[in-house]
């Protein structure tokens, strides 16, 4: 996965008819002798059982990006917890090149997947495991398809994390206040983030040839849609409070994923890296042509990345849109324009955009 997508591919066979069909059984297949791997795992390779899991985890993404990531992902967390046990955030650890490049993937598709699936209620944002642990973040950074920087995969995971805002009571309580100051902390910390300096630091220990300026462009891209994202999680603990102030105006949020995004061609290795951060801007957005924009560079990403979660991203931004009308200058309250992240979360689907 991580060196297959730094490159833009063409897809020369489309999967239509019969063909469909094959790829179907083939899975159906895998899934049965996967199942029947799992229920004798010492006498099963480990790295063999994992890479097969991921090819799963890609099927999905290749199909739709719904719902079934989000399986493998867990029953491949539990194969690295039954190998590794629990981890805190920091720690180092022995892992083949093999099994740690799989477990990367991993840690990324579930936390990036995590952003806009349904929360667990009472989740302790404390909590760490393998999948949060600071130095495979690290090593993926210049490897993975997203080009993530580990340290907004950090902020994601923990604004993720927090529990259902008790918006049924009317009034906000102390557990949203509370939540509203983590995220208030999460935003200090991704403010705090500088993408020049992280790419100019990744050029210098990556295996991978990269551009630093066109990594500081896609971490730009990053940082400004986590900031969207943050903003959006924390307006969500505070809408019964009016004396509420943004920490930023979300459309110019949106104007710097757009400029930072259209910095990197559709030539570039790292433009398919770029589906994220559009799709959150595309969300955010109410202003008429930047929806425009949005819909256009996920088109030019398909293109280039023809996988059913790109176009799964285009449909769904569709639906959204469907209930907010956009405006020409994007004047909006962003307090009562309607929360998509907290409809997304909500929706009992579990998206992996990527």
């Amino acid at each position: 996965m991580s060196n297959a997508c730094q490159k833009p591919f063409t897809l020369a066979v489309k999967l239509h008819g019969e063909s469909y069909t094959h790829a179907f059984a083939a899975k159906q297949q895998a899934l049965r002798l996967l199942r029947i791997a799992l229920m004798k795992p010492p006498s099963i390779d480990q790295d063999v059982l994992l890479m097969a899991v991921l090819l799963l985890v890609e099927f999905a993404l290749i199909d739709s990006g719904q719902e079934e990531w989000s399986c493998h992902i867990k029953g491949a967390e539990s194969v690295v917890g039954t190998l590794y046990g629990p981890f805190t955030p920091t720690q180092q650890f022995s892992m083949n090149p093999l099994r740690r490049c799989l477990t990367e993937n991993y840690s990324i598709f579930g936390i990036i997947g995590s952003t806009l699936s349904p929360p667990s209620d009472g989740h302790d944002i404390r909590r760490s495991n393998i999948y949060g642990n600071v130095p495979l973040l690290e090593d993926a950074e210049g490897n993975h398809c997203s080009s993530f920087p580990s340290s907004l995969l950090q902020v994601l995971q923990a604004g993720a994390r927090l529990s259902r805002p008790s918006s049924a009571s009317g009034s906000i309580t102390s557990s949203d206040r509370e939540a509203a100051a983590i995220c208030s902390e999460l935003i200090s910390t991704t403010e705090a983030f500088d993408p020049q300096a992280w790419a100019s630091n990744l050029h210098l220990r990556s295996d991978v040839e990269n551009d630093p300026n066109h990594r500081t462009h896609i971490a730009s891209a990053h940082r400004a849609a986590v900031l969207i994202y943050l903003t959006r999680l924390m307006l969500s603990y505070r809408q019964q409070d009016i004396t509420a102030q943004l920490c930023y105006d979300l459309e110019s949020l949106v104007t710097r994923v757009i400029v930072h995004v259209s910095a990197i061609p559709p030539s570039n290795p790292l433009f398919a890296a770029t589906t994220w951060p559009s799709f959150i801007a595309g969300a955010e957005t109410r202003v008429l042509t930047n929806r425009g924009w949005a819909k256009q560079q996920l088109g030019e990403v398909w293109n280039v990345q023809p996988w059913g979660s790109v176009k799964g991203a285009a449909r769904l931004l569709e639906e959204l849109w469907a209930g907010r009308p956009a405006f020409e200058d994007g004047t909006t309250t962003p307090m009562t324009d309607g929360d998509w992240v907290d409809e997304l979360r909500h929706r009992g689907v579990e998206w992996l955009i990527l």
